[in-house]
């Protein structure tokens, strides 16, 4: 248990200390501020990606393409933007079409003497 405690606290500290880093990156070089920052959220996701499994690996992917969706409906409504490409996928995700993607409804029938 003290392990455990020691890892959920270390992880929390060091994603602040991340969030504060990327802040200051952006800030400072803002001519590269888009590919090194961007690079370094990206890393991250996709390692935590990786450790999430089935419902928890489903609800982030919805979440992800529910966000990416909106910042693409967003920016295009802004004059001067082009249409986003696959901007919306995390990195190393491949589009998905499978069936367990897919959300099917039961059908219900109705039976008439």
């Amino acid at each position: 248990m003290r392990d455990f405690l020691k890892s959920t606290l270390r992880f929390s500290w060091v994603m602040s200390l991340f969030g504060i880093q990327q802040l200051e990156s952006a800030i400072s070089d803002a001519s590269q501020q888009t590919n090194r920052t961007t690079t370094a959220f990206d890393s991250v996701t996709g390692a935590t990606n990786e450790q999430l499994s089935g419902v928890v690996k489903d609800a982030f992917n919805a979440g992800d393409r529910l966000q990416s969706g909106m910042v693409n409906m967003i920016f295009g409504a802004l004059p001067g933007q082009s249409p986003p490409g696959d901007s919306n996928l995390t990195p190393g995700a491949q589009p998905t079409t499978s069936a367990a993607n897919t959300t099917t409804r039961p059908t219900r029938s109705t039976v008439v003497d």
